[in-house]
């Protein structure tokens, strides 16, 4: 998994960002839709950009999966 590889999103969030204690719900669906890696945060999560909608969210691992491999 590298930036720019192709991902399909798997998992859908409930939240786009939390904020002072204040979350707010996501009004993007992400489930099904691609994305390329822009940014790996840790070896945890990525930051993904979904280019059909223009926005990034960071995602766990476990809630994409990879399509192919960026160079």
């Amino acid at each position: 998994m590298k930036i720019g590889s192709l991902v399909r999103c798997t998992w859908q969030p409930a939240y786009s960002s939390a904020h002072l204690g204040y979350a707010e719900p996501m009004k993007y669906v992400l489930k099904g839709r691609m994305g390329i890696i822009s940014t790996i945060r840790d070896k945890y999560r990525c930051f993904i950009y979904f280019p059909e909608i223009t926005y990034t969210h960071c995602l766990a691992h476990n809630a994409f999966e990879v399509i192919c491999e960026g160079r």
